[in-house]
């Protein structure tokens, strides 16, 4: 296919920019918004052509059912369609590259630390999808790609499957990539161990700079998968630990039935052996940690914990304000169990303590996926949408999580947010309200009425609701501020100046009460010359 012809061509709202990369699927291509120049994304276009419409519904069937893959290491499909017969996909623009270019650039082996921590993102993408009885197929590291903090996206998900259903001419092209396919794909047979073979193939090349095996033909290599035995990984890189060899190894066994009955067993003894060597040699234990290459646990001497001990440690970490070490806490527990949606809401916690909202978002719908009824998730997603000025999807999610519990004021306080946001004033009234009749003693709630009060003009009954957040909390500096605000807009300034002077006591480094401050005083200063 000629590829120069599509730089300027436009798909849907997208204007192509120019080409990525191209493989035995299709092409893809970097576009932009034909409006919203800032919001750029990468489109497949897929090299066949499907004609009839019955082909075409079971591409909008399988692209329907791949589009709600929603897992923090997978490559959202945003959208797709048919550029007249040509089916495409948007994805989310990845800009770091694939793993294939990081290991053209690398001089020498990644840090086993790095290695291990992106292991654990590809496995912990292929376990979810594995558990929506989704299969991958053509696992290799031209797959896994890196967004802008450099952790691990796996795409091409399900490209096989969509294509194979609904075109068979094509099952011979895309059965996988040889040097990374399962014995059994050389007969045609596909399932969840394949990726698993697969995984282990991409995690031989990380240790040790070699695949597996290497033929000068796809026969010749599918020979070597089907009968040879991979030389011992130490022989490359002595620096492995015996035990992930040994993991890496189970899980390159020629029977499907002789691997680790599912990836997460595969990721436990692949890291296994890491953490206890780790845990002898230092005082300082360094482990694989998602979504970074290193963190440590300083000056720490213990045997190997438990997940719960983790979450617990995760949690203590949280209320001192140590969201990093939070952070790390929370992946380890998540490491020993992938599916554990506390642990997700405690790494949820952590980034939205860092303000790092998109990943705290992320947290927060993996915990949702593993615990559908999880309230927690839902109200915490709401507020990470908030912040991300989501504010209308930030609302559906407080009312979700108003569905499952319709007794939580904090929901309902987060719900008056999102409608104040939106400029729904009455609406976020009886939010609070109804936050307010579940608890009557709650100060923020006074305070954020109070705002909506403002924002309808009604001032009066503004200053009484913050001057109730103060009773409740006489620690509440906002509380002061906003009374220090409502009480210059009265022309009483005296008063407002002992509102702001308050706050400055309470939080000495809040510009807003110093700026209401010096505007009083300004104003004191006038009234006193006439």
């Amino acid at each position: 296919m000629e590829t120069s012809t599509q730089i300027g061509q436009i798909i849907g709202n997208y204007r192509i920019t120019e080409r990525i990369s191209g493989g035995s699927f299709g092409s893809v291509y970097r576009a932009e918004h034909i409006h919203l120049k800032r919001r750029i994304v990468a489109i497949k276009l897929l090299h066949t052509h499907l004609e009839s419409s019955t082909e075409q519904k079971y591409f909008t069937q399988e692209a329907h059912f791949l589009a709600q893959l929603e897992h923090p290491h997978i490559l959202p499909l945003l959208d797709f369609g048919f550029s007249e017969s040509q089916p495409y996909l948007i994805t989310r623009y990845a800009p770091g590259g694939s793993l294939r270019y990081l290991l053209r650039q690398q001089k020498q082996l990644l840090p086993l630390t790095q290695a291990l921590s992106l292991l654990q993102q590809i496995g912990q993408a292929l376990q979810y999808a594995h558990d929506q009885q989704i299969i991958h197929r053509d696992l290799k590291p031209e797959n896994i790609l890196f967004n802008e903090r450099k952790e691990a996206l796996l795409a091409d998900f399900g490209i096989a499957i969509m294509l194979s259903t609904v075109n068979s001419k094509h099952i011979a092209d895309i059965s996988g990539t040889p040097a990374y396919m399962a014995p059994e794909q050389f007969q045609s047979v596909i399932s969840k161990q394949s990726d698993q073979y697969a995984l282990a193939c991409i995690a031989y090349e990380l240790l040790t700079g070699h695949v597996p095996f290497t033929a000068p033909g796809i026969f010749a290599l599918g020979f070597q998968h089907l009968t040879a035995t991979p030389v011992p990984l130490r022989e490359h890189n002595q620096q492995i630990p015996p035990a992930t060899e040994t993991a890496i190894l189970q899980a390159l066994a020629k029977q499907r039935a002789d691997r680790y009955p599912n990836i997460s067993a595969f990721l436990a003894a692949l890291c296994e052996p890491f953490v206890q060597s780790t845990i002898r040699q230092s005082t300082a234990i360094h482990l694989p940690i998602t979504g970074t290459i290193e963190h440590s646990f300083q000056g720490r001497q213990t045997a190997r914990e438990t997940k719960q001990q983790w979450i617990d440690e995760g949690k203590n970490f949280l209320e001192v304000k140590r969201y990093e070490e939070a952070l790390a806490a929370f992946e380890q527990a998540i490491a020993l169990d992938p599916h554990d949606a506390v642990a997700f809401n405690g790494k949820g916690d952590a980034f939205y303590l860092l303000q790092r909202y998109e990943e705290a978002l992320a947290a927060f719908e993996q915990a949702m996926a593993f615990d559908s009824d999880n309230t927690y998730a839902y109200a915490s997603k709401g507020d990470a949408l908030r912040n991300l000025q989501r504010y209308e999807e930030a609302l559906n999610a407080y009312e979700q999580a108003i569905a499952l519990n319709p007794t939580s004021d904090y929901v309902f306080n987060g719900k008056g947010l999102a409608l104040r946001n939106l400029q729904r004033y009455e609406e976020a009234l009886d939010a609070y309200d109804k936050a307010l009749a579940l608890d009557p003693d709650a100060a923020i709630v006074y305070a954020n009425k109070g705002v909506a009060l403002e924002c309808l003009q009604r001032h009066e009954e503004a200053l009484i609701n913050y001057n109730q957040a103060i009773t409740l909390d006489p620690t509440y500096a906002i509380a002061y501020i906003n009374k220090g605000d409502i009480l210059s807009n009265f022309q009483r300034y005296e008063e407002a100046l002992v509102a702001y002077n308050q706050a400055i006591a309470l939080d000495p480094n809040d510009p807003a009460a110093y700026t209401g401050k010096g505007l009083a005083l300004e104003q004191l200063q006038r009234t006193k010359r006439l």
